[in-house]
């Protein structure tokens, strides 16, 4: 396999994990009181914030995307 892709997929395996952490944080944060009482209000709070949140995580992935289209 090239360098190139490999990399890609270390660098997409990276984001995946920082990702990962971030929603456990996110679901940790979910006040249940509310999700009980308005839970499309919560999780559309909640995903609003994880949105907000990681912005800079998703930019990232993008920009991987984006060297590798250019590389090949």
């Amino acid at each position: 396999m090239p360098d190139r892709i490999r990399t890609y997929l270390k660098n997409l395996d990276i984001l995946r994990d920082e990702s990962a952490e971030e929603i456990d944080k996110l679901l940790k944060k979910i006040n249940l009181d509310i999700l009980l009482s308005n839970p499309d209000k919560a999780l559309k709070l909640a995903i609003l914030n994880y949105l907000k949140d990681n912005s800079e995580l998703f930019k990232k992935a993008r920009n991987e995307g984006q060297k590798l289209a250019a590389s090949l």
